[in-house]
């Protein structure tokens, strides 16, 4: 059966909607809109799991015993790793509304980062400090993160991940759009 969300098949498609989602998070200049592409990327880096244990066939398929240790097993090593936790609680609590479980992330502010916009014209580059929103999320252990960080992490993270289980990686020539022509917000 097709996929009903058809550019997203395979994992290396879904890899890729992290990084554009990514991408749109960071260059979002409103609040709100950065806080909906915050979330789209959670969802989407959260999915990554399941992506990932359908492809190694230890999907929700609990009569195999092997299967469910392998597939705790590795739900195990992402609930290890800080930043995973924080995108899975974002994820779910936007999924569910409510967590039936005490979050790892303790809580998300908004605040604003520096940024520099470059400009060419005629060949000269001119540089425009500007502020933009941004948020912190605050984890359990107190430990901080602002956005940027947590997806530059979490891309990496799936990046290597997915390379070292032997998972091609294609360029996605829609990750960095040309900037005129996209549509930001």
């Amino acid at each position: 059966m097709p996929p009903l969300t058809p550019h997203l098949g395979t994992i290396d498609q879904v890899y890729q909607k992290v990084l554009r989602e990514s991408h749109r998070t960071w260059h979002a200049r409103d609040s709100i809109h950065k806080a909906d592409h915050f979330y789209n990327f959670a969802i989407t880096a959260h999915s990554l799991r399941d992506y990932f244990l359908q492809h190694k066939g230890w999907g929700g398929d609990r009569k195999h015993r092997t299967k469910h240790a392998k597939r705790r097993g590795q739900h195990e090593e992402w609930n290890s790793n800080e930043v995973l936790r924080a995108v899975k609680d974002i994820a779910n609590s936007a999924k569910h509304f409510s967590l039936d479980r005490p979050p790892q992330t303790e809580a998300t502010e908004e605040t604003t980062s520096a940024a520099v916009d470059v400009y060419a014209a005629g060949g000269e580059l001119s540089c425009v400090e500007a502020v933009i929103p941004d948020f912190v999320v605050t984890m359990a252990s107190g430990e901080e993160y602002r956005l940027w960080e947590i997806m530059s992490e979490v891309s990496e993270y799936w990046r290597q991940f997915l390379t070292e289980a032997g998972i091609p990686l294609a360029a996605d020539p829609h990750y960095l759009p040309d900037e005129g022509a996209s549509g930001l917000d």
